[in-house]
C-alpha cells in the first residue's frame, strides 16, 4: 500500500524518498518486465529518479530485474 506524501519535503533526502516511492500498480506491472530494463538518457534530469522508481518497484515486487541506466 502507498503512503501518503508528507506534507512537508524537508530535504533532497525526503524528496527522493517521495519520488521513488512505487505505486501498487507499477509494482504489479514491473513484475512482467523481462530483464534488463534499459532506461536511456538517464543522464538527465529525470533519468536517475526513474532508474531507482523502478528498481524499488521491482525490488517490492520480487522480480530480479536488471536495471541498466
Amino acid at each position: 500500500m502507498m503512503t501518503a506524501p508528507p506534507e512537508i519535503i524537508r530535504d533532497e533526502a525526503a524528496l527522493d524518498a517521495v519520488l521513488t516511492q512505487p505505486s501498487p500498480n507499477l509494482r504489479d506491472f514491473i513484475s512482467q518486465v523481462n530483464s534488463p530494463l534499459v532506461i536511456l538518457g538517464a543522464g538527465g534530469k529525470m533519468g536517475p529518479t526513474l532508474a531507482v522508481l523502478a528498481k524499488h518497484a521491482a525490488d517490492l515486487a520480487g522480480h530480479p530485474l536488471e536495471v541498466i541506466a
